[in-house]
């Protein structure tokens, strides 16, 4: 069974997190504010940069993080993408 996270709607209401992208949140108590994968604490960039640098596949992070799905792995992609042209 995989990882069960409540609605993003849910999860803003209870918490301060800041909302990056939908898969993506920083909190200023948790990672030091850090964008993460959503409900872990895991940084986007990590992901991101290893998914780049070709030293990671969507499947094998999904495959050793059960909490990262592919589509988080993607996101991470796609927001670093986005901030390295910022």
């Amino acid at each position: 069974m995989g990882h069960h996270r409540p609605p993003l709607a849910a999860r803003v209401a209870r918490t301060t997190d800041r909302v990056v992208t939908a898969r993506i949140t920083s909190r200023p108590g948790r990672m030091g504010g850090v964008p993460c994968i959503d409900g872990t604490r895991i940084p986007a960039e990590t992901i991101a940069r290893l998914y780049n640098d070709g030293e990671i596949t969507p499947e094998l992070v999904a495959h050793y993080c059960p909490s990262v799905t592919v589509d988080d792995v993607l996101a991470a992609h796609e927001w670093w993408k986005e901030q390295s042209c910022t």
